[in-house]
């Protein structure tokens, strides 16, 4: 890797509120780098603290203003101006679950999903649900 990458992610440990590990490494083979249509169709998870980005690379670093989902709100706005993620296929970070959190209620993260799709990234019923195929797919199939 170069001084031409802007964009990098590394994989993750998932680990129990108590610090043990849960035998589960998050984006552990992704090796493709990713465009902003691999990330509507959630090829990879990009753990927040895993993300590395070249500041002077962006003009505009801003959170979408949502409940949850943030990070991947800013990370479309990143890849739809042009930018790549480069994976690096690293364990940097360990990711601590938190059962009944906002995050692991998968109704609500479908939800907030389609909300994305439609009233963030602002695509059509069409191309919204080509892609929620490839995030409802992954979040069931997933290792």
């Amino acid at each position: 890797m170069g001084n031409d990458i802007n964009f990098s992610f590394t994989s993750y440990q998932l680990i129990t509120l108590d610090g043990h590990p849960l035998n589960k490494i998050v984006d552990k083979n992704q090796i493709a780098p990713l465009s902003y249509h691999d990330m509507l169709k959630k090829k990879a998870t990009l753990g927040c603290s895993t993300v590395m980005l070249r500041r002077s690379a962006f003009t505009d670093l801003s959170m979408p203003l949502i409940r949850t989902g943030q990070d991947y709100g800013l990370w479309l706005k990143l890849l739809r101006n042009g930018a790549i993620a480069y994976p690096l296929n690293k364990v940097l970070t360990k990711y601590r679950i938190v059962p009944n959190s906002i995050s692991r209620n998968k109704f609500k993260k479908a939800k907030r999903q389609w909300e994305i799709y439609r009233s963030i990234e602002g695509l059509s019923i069409a191309y919204s649900a080509y892609c929620f195929m490839f995030y409802a797919w992954r979040a069931t199939f997933r290792k």
